[in-house]
């Protein structure tokens, strides 16, 4: 059941990126924050994402309960987020991880 794995992990993410907005209001499935993403056939969801407000803590946070959302959702296995194309991506990264 792999490819329904997949389609499952793959509605719940739509929905969720459709619904929600960064800390400052910027719709989060805009494509210059969700830069990339992939579903495994397993369920492991990974996005590059480029926050509009790199220098926000308020981001960081609110990326951190985006990632507890997307993995409590059904068909999805892990999340794994990468901080792409900012200033200080590799603190990003290292918090998110």
């Amino acid at each position: 059941m792999p490819g329904k794995t997949r389609d499952y992990a793959a509605i719940s993410l739509a929905r969720i990126l459709k619904e929600r907005t960064d800390p400052h209001g910027y719709p989060m499935n805009d494509e210059t924050i969700v830069q990339r993403l992939a579903i495994s056939d397993e369920g492991g969801v990974k996005i590059w994402l480029k926050p509009k407000m790199p220098h926000c803590p308020c981001c960081l946070h609110d990326l951190l309960l985006l990632r507890e959302e997307i993995s409590n959702q059904r068909g999805v296995s892990s999340v794994e987020f990468e901080i792409v194309d900012i200033p200080g991506s590799e603190e990003w990264n290292a918090a998110l991880s």
